[in-house]
């Protein structure tokens, strides 16, 4: 598709992810329905629990600033553009961390020490989130 003169920067946006159906519900939000999909799955121990609540903490302030301030703040639509989808990617990154790990904990029957591995890169994709949407987000309130 040709696009109009200025607007070229669309094509060097990174593809954006489509959410898997699993998390397309219950809500309109797949970010938000991938942790209610973690908490209810009842296989996270307190400290990953702790993380997701993070992270729909964090989540909820980056969208309220996202759509009060970020419009007003950013210097280019493209940046823009691209602030628009950080949340759908932090989402993806932690959902590919999150189906190992849930694969892993089923697979040995949740004993502990067997699935060490994906626990860990599950603890760290969720405070990487956390921490993406939080500098980004505070980047700007500077």
């Amino acid at each position: 598709m040709t696009l109009p003169e200025g607007w070229g920067w669309l094509d060097d946006l990174p593809e954006e992810w489509v959410p898997p159906a699993e998390i397309r519900e219950p809500t309109s939000n797949a970010a938000l329905n991938l942790t209610i999909k973690m908490l209810a799955s009842q296989i996270l121990g307190n400290d990953l629990i702790e993380l997701v609540g993070m992270l729909i903490a964090e989540s909820a302030r980056y969208s309220i600033w996202f759509g009060s301030e970020a419009k007003a703040k950013v210097s280019s639509n493209k940046e823009l553009a691209v602030l628009s989808m950080l949340g759908y990617e932090q989402a993806r990154l932690v959902y590919d961390a999150w189906l190992p790990y849930s694969s892993s904990f089923g697979s040995s029957g949740g004993l502990v020490g067997s699935y060490e591995e994906e626990r860990s890169r599950l603890r760290d994709s969720l405070l990487n989130a956390v921490s993406k949407l939080s500098e980004t987000r505070k980047k700007f309130e500077a």
